[in-house]
């Protein structure tokens, strides 16, 4: 009798559970909800003869508020904020505002709050400037040795060039050097906004003992 119950018009039973199901899944789908995501910060157009000498900001953390569907098919990394530092002709300091008009979001997507909601940018002139490199070594070499190219050119803003005196290269093995006669290694700005001017490697090789007269 029980049986009869629960099989008796089971088509309409089942419809009925889909729609409910339905229903459920479209209510669930379409109430708001916020969410909090970190996105990537751009920097783009910036004049040929200026560079950035403040620290950077690379994040911007957004919280957005939509539906469940649509903050579902968020990506954070492809929604980048870009600051467009095209028609800007001076050094100093300028302050852009971070809002909607920055971000790509999808229809039906607000944003709530950004922090920061504001980005400073400290602008320089760019600078070059041909500064020694200094070789370090895990023990003092037996010999002389040669440094190739003993200089190089680092190029950033002018302040943070000028503070740089040399550039130091990466640790080199002192046994190595000895049994191979020469290392390729790196030189180092020390500073992430200064850049080298081509390549900073750099060739240390043992100097020929000259030959002396009988």
């Amino acid at each position: 009798m029980k049986r009869r119950v629960w099989t008796r018009n089971w088509p309409w039973k089942l419809a009925s559970l889909a729609i409910a199901i339905l229903a459920w899944m479209t209510f669930s789908g379409a109430r708001e909800l916020s969410m909090s995501v970190s996105v990537p910060l751009q920097y783009r157009s910036l004049p040929p003869d200026l560079d950035i000498s403040s620290d950077m900001v690379e994040q911007v953390h957004l919280s957005l508020r939509g539906s469940a569907n649509r903050l579902s098919r968020i990506n954070p990394a492809s929604m980048p904020i870009v600051i467009d530092l095209r028609g800007i002709s001076s050094a100093g300091e300028h302050t852009f505002t971070v809002n909607e008009e920055n971000l790509r979001l999808p229809a039906g997507v607000t944003v709530e709050r950004v922090i920061p909601s504001q980005i400073r940018v400290q602008l320089e002139v760019r600078k070059r400037a041909t500064v020694p490199v200094q070789v370090r070594f895990t023990a003092p070499p037996a010999g002389p040795v040669e440094v190739v190219p003993a200089t190089l050119e680092i190029v950033g803003p002018e302040s943070r060039v000028d503070r740089i005196r040399r550039v130091a290269t990466d640790p080199i093995d002192t046994e190595t050097l000895r049994s191979k006669g020469q290392v390729r290694t790196e030189a180092f700005s020390g500073d992430p906004q200064v850049r080298f001017e081509g390549s900073s490697e750099i060739l240390v090789k043992m100097s020929e003992n000259p030959s002396k007269d009988n």
